[in-house]
């Protein structure tokens, strides 16, 4: 078992540390988890991207696809830097507003389940809009007023003025 495994293991005993490399036990924690049906099986699975911050893996089965995140008490990207495993907890708070919200729901994934045993969170692998044209700028909408003017002051990047700097805002869950 290599270092980062071990690691995570030695923090959270009662977690199943899911990787690309440990596709033997990805199936049996979603089964404990009732996260799958039980005529749904694991056809494949494939990281959508790299993960800078969680271990993300896009997971298809004989029924749907969905991703899978799992928060590691360090940053994905560079482990040698701790970050809070608290993380996916406050992103699924982000995914709970957004459902309410007529205007972000439909640029947002949906939030299929969340395990704080496992530090794991499910959403849907698919937005019902075009993600990457609503990461770059997000149109007025009068309907939609209050969404913007809460969750989104958009301003140019002084470095590059293509790319575009979001201050998202989300309440407090508790």
């Amino acid at each position: 078992m290599s270092s980062l495994p071990l690691k995570f293991k030695t923090q959270f005993p009662a977690a199943t540390f899911t990787s690309a490399d440990h596709l033997d036990d990805l199936e049996p924690l979603l089964r404990s988890l009732d996260l799958l049906d039980s005529a749904e099986s694991i056809l494949a699975t494939e990281k959508p991207g790299e993960g800078n911050m969680n271990f993300v893996l896009r997971v298809k089965t004989s029924g749907r696809s969905f991703i899978l995140k799992q928060s590691r008490p360090w940053v994905e990207k560079y482990p040698q830097i701790a970050a809070p495993v608290e993380r996916l907890q406050a992103e699924a708070a982000y995914y709970r507003f957004t459902a309410n919200e007529p205007c972000l729901r439909a640029m947002s994934p949906s939030l299929l389940a969340v395990d704080s045993t496992n530090l794991v969170m499910l959403t849907s692998s698919t937005c019902p809009s075009d993600r990457a044209t609503a990461s770059i700028s997000i149109p007025f909408n009068p309907v939609c007023r209050r969404s913007h003017s809460l969750l989104f002051k958009t301003k140019p990047c002084a470095a590059n003025s293509r790319r575009w700097v979001k201050s998202i805002w989300v309440p407090d869950p508790y």
